[in-house]
């Protein structure tokens, strides 16, 4: 989020950072025209769902999507939530527990 903030402020024109919306087979933008590239952590890929609102960057090579604006949740400093747009759901709660589609595995006590 930092860099986000960085870009967002930045005074340089070439590094204006908009917000677009996605289109039904998830593409983001300007991609109904052409491809637009996907940032995420290495090892993880996805693809954002329809009428979602994503983050974009122009880059020397396109535009580059950085993310998606997420919605509030009950989620507190520190806890991590993967989710599909078909309701599959890992949570990784401070205490420990892992929830996978609302089974609890407790932490186990070493």
């Amino acid at each position: 989020m930092w860099m986000l903030r960085q870009l967002i402020h930045a005074e340089k024109p070439e590094t204006a950072v908009k917000m677009d919306q996605t289109a039904a087979d998830g593409s983001v933008g300007q991609a109904c025209s052409g491809k637009v590239q996907v940032c995420g952590p290495w090892g993880i890929e996805w693809k954002p769902p329809q009428n979602t609102q994503a983050v974009t960057l122009p880059t020397d090579s396109g535009l580059l999507c950085m993310g998606c604006a997420a919605a509030q949740s009950d989620l507190q400093p520190g806890e991590l939530r993967l989710f599909s747009a078909g309701g599959a759901e890992i949570r990784m709660k401070n205490s420990g527990e892992i929830i996978i589609n609302g089974r609890v595995f407790p932490a186990q006590k070493g």
